[in-house]
């Protein structure tokens, strides 16, 4: 979290390429089967998380599905990453992490560090009905005035 964007980018790549070694080893076919979640402290249209030496994960289903994209006549693989919907569509959370006091002078305030990245195998296999963002539990509510409730989420982990 605390290195720059490049660091970051630079540890994705490692990442993807170490998870694709594995895929090739034990998938032994163009149809890999992974899915990868977590906190990237990136955003999904990073260089880390969307670029070609990066997980390769495209917010387009339709591209996802071609499996791969040639570069200087190499595969890349892509992963789906369904994080891109959720920015745009809710309506009370747009992200998984709210900042207000935003050190680049953006107006972003909503960011996605955290990402669920899917292989094409997976679209169609995934219940969409059941992905999101938790807003709340039947005790807690995380959102209050449309951004993190950041008391009750320190109750939560205190």
């Amino acid at each position: 979290m605390f290195k720059d964007e490049n660091a970051r980018n630079r540890r994705a790549d490692n990442v993807s390429d170490l998870i694709r070694k594995i895929e090739e080893e034990v998938f032994h076919a163009d149809e890999f089967k992974s899915i990868v979640v977590g906190d990237f402290n990136l955003q999904p249209y990073s260089q880390g998380v969307a670029g070609v030496f990066g997980f390769n994960a495209t917010m387009s289903i339709t591209n996802a599905r071609k499996q791969y994209r040639k570069i200087g006549g190499e595969k890349r693989y892509f992963y789906f990453n369904p994080m891109w919907k959720l920015m745009g569509d809710n309506k009370l959370v747009q992200g998984t992490y709210y900042g207000d006091n935003d050190q680049q002078d953006l107006s972003m305030f909503w960011y996605s560090f955290d990402n669920v990245l899917i292989r094409p195998y997976f679209i169609d296999k995934f219940n969409w009905e059941y992905f999101g963002v938790v807003e709340r539990t039947e005790n807690y509510n995380f959102i209050s005035d449309h951004k993190i409730n950041k008391t009750v989420f320190q109750i939560i982990y205190h």
